[in-house]
Protein backbone atom coordinates (compact mmCIF):
# COMPACT_ATOMS: atom_id res chain seq x y z
CA UNK A 1 0.00 0.00 0.00
CA UNK A 2 2.72 2.44 0.46
CA UNK A 3 3.90 2.25 -3.46
CA UNK A 4 -0.32 1.53 -4.59
CA UNK A 5 -2.42 3.44 -2.18
CA UNK A 6 -4.49 2.69 0.57
CA UNK A 7 -8.10 2.11 -0.57
CA UNK A 8 -7.60 -0.78 -3.24
CA UNK A 9 -6.72 -2.51 -0.61
CA UNK A 10 -9.38 -1.58 1.90
CA UNK A 11 -11.76 -2.56 -1.01
CA UNK A 12 -10.68 -6.52 -1.28
CA UNK A 13 -12.37 -7.53 2.34
CA UNK A 14 -16.15 -6.31 1.62
CA UNK A 15 -15.90 -7.82 -2.19
CA UNK A 16 -14.62 -11.15 -0.38
CA UNK A 17 -17.31 -11.10 2.52
CA UNK A 18 -20.10 -10.67 -0.52
CA UNK A 19 -18.99 -13.27 -2.56
CA UNK A 20 -18.21 -15.87 0.12
CA UNK A 21 -20.83 -14.77 2.90
CA UNK A 22 -23.30 -14.88 0.07
CA UNK A 23 -21.71 -18.26 -1.15
CA UNK A 24 -22.47 -19.77 2.72
CA UNK A 25 -26.21 -18.70 3.10
CA UNK A 26 -27.27 -20.52 0.04
CA UNK A 27 -25.48 -23.65 0.29
CA UNK A 28 -22.84 -24.04 3.17
CA UNK A 29 -20.70 -26.56 3.45
CA UNK A 30 -17.20 -27.51 4.71
CA UNK A 31 -15.07 -25.86 2.40
CA UNK A 32 -17.52 -23.13 2.17
CA UNK A 33 -17.65 -22.16 5.80
CA UNK A 34 -13.33 -23.38 5.77
CA UNK A 35 -12.82 -20.77 3.02
CA UNK A 36 -14.72 -17.80 4.40
CA UNK A 37 -13.50 -18.26 7.86
CA UNK A 38 -10.14 -17.89 6.65
CA UNK A 39 -10.19 -15.27 3.88
CA UNK A 40 -12.80 -13.26 5.62
CA UNK A 41 -10.80 -13.38 8.77
CA UNK A 42 -7.68 -12.71 6.82
CA UNK A 43 -8.54 -9.91 4.60
CA UNK A 44 -10.52 -8.09 7.55
CA UNK A 45 -7.06 -8.07 9.31
CA UNK A 46 -5.22 -6.84 6.56
CA UNK A 47 -7.84 -4.69 5.18
CA UNK A 48 -9.50 -3.14 8.40
CA UNK A 49 -7.20 -2.84 11.21
CA UNK A 50 -3.91 -2.72 9.24
CA UNK A 51 -5.02 -0.81 6.32
CA UNK A 52 -7.07 1.54 9.02
CA UNK A 53 -3.90 2.55 10.78
CA UNK A 54 -1.69 3.14 7.73
CA UNK A 55 -4.40 5.32 6.11
CA UNK A 56 -4.41 7.16 10.24
CA UNK A 57 -0.50 7.89 9.96
CA UNK A 58 -1.25 8.99 6.39
CA UNK A 59 -3.35 12.10 7.66
CA UNK A 60 -2.02 12.16 11.71
CA UNK A 61 1.34 13.75 11.43
CA UNK A 62 1.66 14.26 15.40
CA UNK A 63 1.85 11.33 17.64
CA UNK A 64 -0.56 12.61 20.32
CA UNK A 65 -3.10 13.02 17.04
CA UNK A 66 -2.16 9.47 15.95
CA UNK A 67 -2.40 7.77 19.26
CA UNK A 68 -6.06 10.02 19.64
CA UNK A 69 -7.34 8.56 16.08
CA UNK A 70 -6.21 4.97 16.84
CA UNK A 71 -7.95 4.87 20.38
CA UNK A 72 -11.35 6.51 18.53
CA UNK A 73 -10.93 3.76 15.42
CA UNK A 74 -11.21 1.11 18.19
CA UNK A 75 -14.05 2.69 20.09
CA UNK A 76 -15.99 2.51 16.65
CA UNK A 77 -15.24 -1.14 16.88
CA UNK A 78 -16.22 -1.24 20.33
CA UNK A 79 -20.02 -0.62 19.28
CA UNK A 80 -19.47 -3.60 16.79
CA UNK A 81 -18.29 -5.68 19.95
CA UNK A 82 -21.09 -4.67 21.89
CA UNK A 83 -24.17 -5.19 19.12
CA UNK A 84 -22.69 -8.23 17.29
CA UNK A 85 -23.48 -10.78 20.41
CA UNK A 86 -26.65 -9.35 21.00
CA UNK A 87 -27.76 -9.51 17.59
CA UNK A 88 -26.43 -12.97 16.22
CA UNK A 89 -27.81 -14.44 19.99
CA UNK A 90 -31.27 -13.45 18.46
CA UNK A 91 -30.69 -15.26 15.50
CA UNK A 92 -31.38 -18.87 15.61
CA UNK A 93 -30.63 -19.92 11.85
CA UNK A 94 -26.72 -19.79 11.00
CA UNK A 95 -27.74 -19.32 7.23
CA UNK A 96 -29.68 -16.00 7.74
CA UNK A 97 -26.88 -15.03 10.14
CA UNK A 98 -24.45 -14.78 6.73
CA UNK A 99 -27.29 -13.53 4.79
CA UNK A 100 -27.39 -10.70 7.05
CA UNK A 101 -23.40 -10.29 6.81
CA UNK A 102 -23.26 -10.25 3.22
CA UNK A 103 -25.87 -7.46 3.37
CA UNK A 104 -23.81 -5.59 5.47
CA UNK A 105 -20.81 -5.97 3.35
CA UNK A 106 -22.58 -4.87 0.32
CA UNK A 107 -23.23 -1.51 2.18
CA UNK A 108 -19.74 -1.15 3.29
CA UNK A 109 -18.73 -1.96 -0.60
CA UNK A 110 -21.09 1.12 -1.62
CA UNK A 111 -19.62 3.06 0.96
CA UNK A 112 -16.40 2.99 0.95
CA UNK A 113 -16.19 2.63 -3.30
CA UNK A 114 -17.91 5.77 -3.78
CA UNK A 115 -16.90 7.96 -0.35
CA UNK A 116 -13.50 6.72 1.17
CA UNK A 117 -11.13 8.82 -0.01
CA UNK A 118 -7.23 7.90 -0.43
CA UNK A 119 -5.16 9.14 2.15
CA UNK A 120 -2.02 8.23 0.55
CA UNK A 121 -1.79 10.06 -2.68
CA UNK A 122 0.35 9.49 -5.78
CA UNK A 123 2.86 12.07 -5.50
CA UNK A 124 3.59 10.81 -1.70
CA UNK A 125 4.27 6.71 -2.79
CA UNK A 126 6.90 4.99 -1.87
CA UNK A 127 8.85 4.23 -5.66
CA UNK A 128 11.27 1.82 -4.60
CA UNK A 129 8.77 -0.72 -3.33
CA UNK A 130 6.83 -2.80 -5.60
CA UNK A 131 6.86 -6.26 -4.43
CA UNK A 132 5.86 -8.15 -1.78
CA UNK A 133 6.75 -7.54 1.88
CA UNK A 134 8.47 -11.06 3.72
CA UNK A 135 6.32 -12.54 5.90
CA UNK A 136 9.37 -12.84 7.90
CA UNK A 137 10.62 -9.22 7.87
CA UNK A 138 8.53 -8.98 11.16
CA UNK A 139 12.15 -9.90 12.34
CA UNK A 140 13.11 -6.27 11.43
CA UNK A 141 11.34 -5.06 14.17
CA UNK A 142 13.85 -6.25 16.26
CA UNK A 143 16.75 -5.33 14.38
CA UNK A 144 16.12 -2.11 13.02
CA UNK A 145 17.33 0.09 15.89
CA UNK A 146 17.57 -0.65 19.49
CA UNK A 147 14.55 1.69 20.65
CA UNK A 148 11.74 0.09 18.43
CA UNK A 149 13.17 -3.55 19.09
CA UNK A 150 11.60 -2.32 22.60
CA UNK A 151 8.70 -1.15 21.53
CA UNK A 152 8.04 -4.34 19.40
CA UNK A 153 8.65 -6.45 22.58
CA UNK A 154 6.45 -4.46 24.54
CA UNK A 155 3.46 -4.61 21.77
CA UNK A 156 4.27 -8.37 21.29
CA UNK A 157 3.58 -9.00 25.21
CA UNK A 158 0.31 -7.06 24.72
CA UNK A 159 -0.75 -8.52 21.92
CA UNK A 160 -0.51 -11.75 24.41
CA UNK A 161 -3.32 -10.47 26.44
CA UNK A 162 -5.66 -8.90 24.28
CA UNK A 163 -8.90 -10.28 24.80
CA UNK A 164 -9.64 -11.72 21.67
CA UNK A 165 -6.85 -14.11 22.32
CA UNK A 166 -7.58 -14.84 26.13
CA UNK A 167 -11.32 -15.45 24.71
CA UNK A 168 -11.21 -18.94 24.48
CA UNK A 169 -9.99 -19.19 28.75
CA UNK A 170 -12.20 -16.22 29.63
CA UNK A 171 -15.31 -18.92 28.26
CA UNK A 172 -13.73 -22.17 29.41
CA UNK A 173 -13.50 -19.92 33.07
CA UNK A 174 -16.72 -18.48 32.96
CA UNK A 175 -18.18 -22.18 32.13
CA UNK A 176 -16.07 -24.38 34.03
CA UNK A 177 -15.27 -22.54 37.05
CA UNK A 178 -18.08 -19.73 37.41
CA UNK A 179 -20.88 -21.52 35.86
CA UNK A 180 -22.07 -19.29 33.85
CA UNK A 181 -24.66 -19.40 31.11
CA UNK A 182 -24.82 -18.73 27.66
CA UNK A 183 -27.06 -15.66 27.93
CA UNK A 184 -24.50 -14.15 30.99
CA UNK A 185 -21.90 -14.55 29.16
CA UNK A 186 -23.18 -12.72 26.05
CA UNK A 187 -24.10 -9.77 28.74
CA UNK A 188 -19.93 -10.11 29.23
CA UNK A 189 -19.15 -9.92 25.69
CA UNK A 190 -21.24 -6.75 25.20
CA UNK A 191 -19.81 -5.12 28.40
CA UNK A 192 -15.92 -5.82 26.75
CA UNK A 193 -17.36 -4.02 23.73
CA UNK A 194 -18.27 -1.07 26.04
CA UNK A 195 -14.54 -1.07 27.23
CA UNK A 196 -13.67 -0.41 23.30
CA UNK A 197 -16.34 2.54 23.51
CA UNK A 198 -15.33 4.17 25.87
CA UNK A 199 -11.64 3.84 25.64
CA UNK A 200 -10.98 6.99 22.89
CA UNK A 201 -12.03 9.18 25.46
CA UNK A 202 -10.17 7.84 28.35
CA UNK A 203 -7.22 7.68 26.23
CA UNK A 204 -8.00 11.59 25.54
CA UNK A 205 -8.26 12.78 28.90
CA UNK A 206 -5.57 10.49 30.43
CA UNK A 207 -2.65 11.40 27.66
CA UNK A 208 -4.01 15.61 27.85
CA UNK A 209 -3.36 14.98 31.75
CA UNK A 210 -0.02 12.44 31.95
CA UNK A 211 1.71 12.65 28.46
CA UNK A 212 2.10 9.62 26.29
CA UNK A 213 4.55 7.58 28.29
CA UNK A 214 2.59 8.29 31.71
CA UNK A 215 -0.45 7.17 29.90
CA UNK A 216 0.32 4.42 28.75
CA UNK A 217 1.62 3.71 32.39
CA UNK A 218 -1.32 3.90 33.95
CA UNK A 219 -3.04 1.42 31.74
CA UNK A 220 -0.46 -0.97 32.42
CA UNK A 221 -1.19 -0.21 36.30
CA UNK A 222 -4.64 -0.63 35.25
CA UNK A 223 -3.91 -3.51 33.10
CA UNK A 224 -2.31 -5.13 35.82
CA UNK A 225 -4.94 -4.87 38.38
CA UNK A 226 -7.54 -6.13 36.67
CA UNK A 227 -6.02 -9.71 35.51
CA UNK A 228 -5.07 -9.98 39.39
CA UNK A 229 -8.46 -9.55 39.97
CA UNK A 230 -9.80 -12.01 37.16
CA UNK A 231 -6.70 -14.44 38.54
CA UNK A 232 -8.90 -15.31 41.60
CA UNK A 233 -12.06 -18.14 41.02
CA UNK A 234 -15.15 -15.83 41.81
CA UNK A 235 -17.22 -14.23 40.02
CA UNK A 236 -17.41 -10.86 41.12
CA UNK A 237 -13.59 -10.34 40.68
CA UNK A 238 -14.55 -11.32 36.72
CA UNK A 239 -16.53 -8.49 36.56
CA UNK A 240 -14.77 -5.64 38.01
CA UNK A 241 -11.94 -7.07 35.75
CA UNK A 242 -13.94 -5.96 32.75
CA UNK A 243 -15.25 -2.38 34.35
CA UNK A 244 -11.07 -2.09 34.91
CA UNK A 245 -10.99 -3.34 31.17
CA UNK A 246 -12.97 -0.54 30.02
CA UNK A 247 -9.88 1.66 30.69
CA UNK A 248 -7.43 -0.67 30.24
CA UNK A 249 -8.31 -1.58 26.84
CA UNK A 250 -6.34 1.76 25.76
CA UNK A 251 -3.22 0.75 26.99
CA UNK A 252 -1.26 -0.10 23.45
CA UNK A 253 -3.11 2.71 21.47
CA UNK A 254 -0.13 5.29 22.61
CA UNK A 255 2.46 2.58 22.28
CA UNK A 256 1.39 2.06 18.60
CA UNK A 257 1.84 5.40 17.68
CA UNK A 258 5.59 5.29 19.23
CA UNK A 259 6.22 2.85 17.67
CA UNK A 260 4.84 4.12 14.58
CA UNK A 261 7.20 7.16 14.65
CA UNK A 262 10.12 5.50 15.96
CA UNK A 263 9.70 2.87 12.49
CA UNK A 264 9.14 5.57 10.40
CA UNK A 265 12.42 7.79 11.69
CA UNK A 266 14.06 4.28 11.01
CA UNK A 267 12.91 4.29 7.21
CA UNK A 268 10.23 1.74 6.98
CA UNK A 269 6.75 3.12 5.57
CA UNK A 270 4.08 3.70 7.27
CA UNK A 271 2.40 0.56 5.12
CA UNK A 272 4.48 -1.18 5.81
CA UNK A 273 5.70 -0.84 9.62
CA UNK A 274 1.30 -1.40 9.68
CA UNK A 275 2.06 -4.95 7.71
CA UNK A 276 4.76 -6.25 10.25
CA UNK A 277 3.29 -4.92 13.36
CA UNK A 278 0.17 -6.68 12.50
CA UNK A 279 2.32 -10.10 11.55
CA UNK A 280 3.87 -10.07 14.77
CA UNK A 281 0.51 -9.77 16.21
CA UNK A 282 -0.41 -12.92 14.29
CA UNK A 283 1.96 -14.80 15.52
CA UNK A 284 0.75 -13.85 19.10
CA UNK A 285 -2.61 -14.63 17.82
CA UNK A 286 -0.74 -18.32 16.80
CA UNK A 287 1.00 -18.55 20.28
CA UNK A 288 -1.33 -17.26 22.85
CA UNK A 289 -3.96 -20.18 22.52
CA UNK A 290 -0.58 -22.82 23.46
CA UNK A 291 0.24 -20.71 26.15
CA UNK A 292 -3.31 -19.50 27.64
CA UNK A 293 -4.63 -23.20 27.65
CA UNK A 294 -0.91 -24.68 28.96
CA UNK A 295 -1.77 -22.14 32.09
CA UNK A 296 -5.48 -22.99 32.31
CA UNK A 297 -4.64 -26.88 32.34
CA UNK A 298 -2.15 -26.30 35.00
CA UNK A 299 -4.14 -24.07 37.07
CA UNK A 300 -7.58 -26.25 36.88
CA UNK A 301 -5.24 -29.27 38.41
CA UNK A 302 -4.08 -27.25 41.31
CA UNK A 303 -7.77 -25.56 41.69
CA UNK A 304 -7.11 -22.11 40.26
CA UNK A 305 -8.39 -21.90 36.80
CA UNK A 306 -7.39 -18.42 36.72
CA UNK A 307 -3.75 -19.01 36.37
CA UNK A 308 -3.73 -17.56 32.88
CA UNK A 309 -4.58 -14.00 33.81
CA UNK A 310 -1.65 -14.21 36.55
CA UNK A 311 0.28 -15.06 33.11
CA UNK A 312 -1.07 -11.85 31.62
CA UNK A 313 -0.24 -9.46 34.97
CA UNK A 314 3.45 -10.75 34.99
CA UNK A 315 3.22 -10.14 31.44
CA UNK A 316 1.92 -6.82 31.88
CA UNK A 317 4.34 -5.61 34.90
CA UNK A 318 7.53 -6.94 31.83
CA UNK A 319 5.80 -4.73 29.45
CA UNK A 320 5.88 -1.65 32.11
CA UNK A 321 9.62 -2.25 33.30
CA UNK A 322 10.52 -2.70 29.45
CA UNK A 323 8.29 0.85 28.95
CA UNK A 324 10.50 2.45 31.60
CA UNK A 325 13.89 2.00 30.13
CA UNK A 326 12.66 3.61 26.38
CA UNK A 327 11.33 6.46 29.10
CA UNK A 328 14.90 6.44 30.94
CA UNK A 329 16.46 6.72 27.76
CA UNK A 330 13.99 9.60 25.99
CA UNK A 331 15.01 11.82 28.90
Amino acid sequence: SDYYGRKSFMLMSPVACVILKTWCALKPSILALSLEKVICDGLRTMSGSTMCKAALSDLCTDTKELGNAIATLYSWAGVAIIGGPLVSSMLTNPRVTFGISAIWAVGQLIAEWFYLQETHPVDKRDKQFKGFANPFGVFKLFTISPTLSKFSSMQMLMYLCEPKNMSDISSMFQMESLKWTPSKRDIFVSVVGLSFLSGSKVTRMSMKKYGMYGHTSVMHGLSIIQYLFRAAPYELTTWIGVLIMMVSETRDKAVAALATEEAIKNGLGKGEYSGLAANLRALMVFASPFLWSGLYNRGMKTGNGGLPFLGAAIAMVASELILRTIKKKSD
